[in-house]
């Protein structure tokens, strides 16, 4: 894993890391319009406080090598869950199909995103609350249930819908104290734990916006109110891009042997329902869960599938354990996971080497990096934040990516009032035509553009724009054909 992972440490970030490390290196909670400062950024604070540490290192980078210890607790955290509910040598086998599936560019676990650092939290406490379940006095199990809500609760204040913790913890005390009266003691002791847990989160929660001045309505806006906002947008928009990022999210799901694994648990589930223990209903709520994410998740990424990894693990584990036919088929699902990850490994990264054009968004950036004078300022239409990030210049406008903006600015009167004003930005990059989702129909963005702007150069296809009546040195253009050419 550390290997892998090692090798998308040398590969070009992605819009959502680019955006969420450019706020970060400006972050100024208390003190701008949004949350963060003067860019609005819709996840909550412990996300960023993930890339306000990167942001502490000059490359950009940072951000992937502390996915490497990230992913290696998500996997360890597995092995011990898995460990707890099927026994030690089931636990290797889950450890294998977390790490396949958390490593895997089929399921763009190659990026560093909410949901890989929200599953940090949900697994830690899964394996806690099952460590608080098994154990025999009640101090140690108030303990447990102490650290597994300060996990659970933490995982949504990374991505907001990721309370997956709080569906197992749930369920698993629910239907034990069902089953098993005599011990509603212990579970009650289990249960207060974890509530005292949450409660610690909240607290802390409280406390740093107390203490960075961030106005409740402000955080209540853009964390909350805005995810309902973009929903509303997404479903009025045109369905054709997700519905097809949709069926390619499908096929990743099948080809990394996400879904068999997760078909074949849920075919041996169904077979022994009366046998099922209290431990599995809380799996089956665990996975019914993520799947539920998934689906309502609109936009259909590819990371969405990472949700499901953990639970995969678990699940092969809980199979092995039985036995019979369903080991064996489990285990080949196993090596099929690591297999088809790899692989996935090997093309991705061989497709970075042999396309400069691959890395455009940090040619165009770099190059402006490098033709750019102090002072000088840059947007970029619409959203491709890595950009602005390769750049390294501020940007007046405060939207980093396209939903922020077709939500908040749909009609485009923020954009254009500061491309009319004094204020305008010395560069101005086309990466979408500026007429996506019909958001220009009338054409005054474009005449703005023509009226304000020139041209400065045309990277692997993209315009980069120079303010009118602005002299710049500019720099040689860096080619993106063929696989010679220099890569950053």
């Amino acid at each position: 894993m550390v290997a892998v992972r090692a090798v998308f440490v040398a590969q070009p970030i992605r819009s959502d890391e680019g955006g969420y490390l450019h706020a970060a290196r400006h972050w100024a909670p208390g003190e701008g319009e949004f949350v963060y400062g003067d860019f609005h950024v819709d996840r909550p604070p412990l996300l960023m406080a993930f890339f306000r540490l990167a942001a502490l290192w000059d490359s950009d980078a940072a951000i992937r090598v502390i996915t490497i210890p990230v992913v290696v607790a998500i996997v360890l955290a597995t092995a011990r869950a898995a460990c707890l509910l099927a026994g030690q040598f089931t636990a290797r086998w889950a450890a294998v199909v977390t790490a396949a599936l958390m490593c895997s560019p089929a399921l763009a676990a190659d990026q560093a995103d909410g949901v890989m650092f929200a599953l940090l939290f949900v697994m830690g406490s899964i394996a806690a609350i099952l460590h608080g379940w098994r154990a025999g006095d009640l101090r140690t199990t108030v303990g447990w249930g102490l650290v597994a809500g300060v996990l659970a609760a933490s995982a949504p204040l990374v991505k907001q819908n990721f309370v997956d913790a709080f569906v197992f913890a749930g369920v698993l005390i629910a239907v034990s104290a069902l089953r098993q009266p005599w011990s509603r003691t212990r579970l009650g002791a289990l249960a207060a734990g974890f509530s005292a847990g949450t409660v610690v989160v909240v607290a802390a929660l409280a406390a740093w916006i107390h203490l960075e001045g961030v106005a409740v309505d402000v955080m209540w806006e853009d964390v909350i109110a805005f995810r309902v906002e973009a929903g509303q947008v997404l479903a009025g928009s045109h369905h054709s891009a997700p519905m097809e990022r949709a069926r390619l999210l499908v096929v990743a799901a099948v080809a990394s042997a996400a879904v068999p694994v997760l078909v074949t648990w849920l075919v041996w589930a169904l077979r022994r329902p009366r046998s099922l223990a209290a431990e599995h209903w809380a799996l089956l709520s665990l996975l019914g869960w993520s799947a539920i994410g998934i689906v309502l998740g609109g936009s259909y990424w590819l990371d969405y599938l990472q949700a499901l990894a953990p639970g995969a693990g678990l699940a092969a584990a809980v199979v092995i354990a039985g036995g019979g036919t369903g080991r064996r088929l489990m285990r080949g699902l196993a090596l099929w996971a690591a297999v088809a990850s790899l692989g996935a490994v090997a093309t991705t990264t061989l497709a970075y080497q042999a396309s400069p054009r691959a890395w455009y968004p940090q040619l165009i950036g770099g190059w402006v990096a490098d033709s750019a004078e102090e002072g000088d300022t840059m947007v970029v239409a619409y959203g491709n934040s890595q950009v602005v990030e390769a750049a390294d210049l501020p940007t007046p406008y405060p939207y980093l990516w396209s939903l922020p903006m077709r939500t908040l600015d749909p009609e485009q009167q923020r954009l254009e009032r500061l491309l009319d004003g004094p204020s305008r930005p010395t560069w101005f990059v086309v990466l979408n035509g500026l007429n996506s989702w019909d958001i220009d129909d009338d054409g005054r963005l474009r005449s703005l553009i023509e009226r304000h702007y020139g041209p400065a150069a045309t990277i692997c296809g993209y315009d980069v724009l120079v303010r009118t009546g602005v002299e710049r040195r500019l720099v040689e253009v860096p080619s993106c054909a063929g696989a010679s050419g220099e890569l950053p």
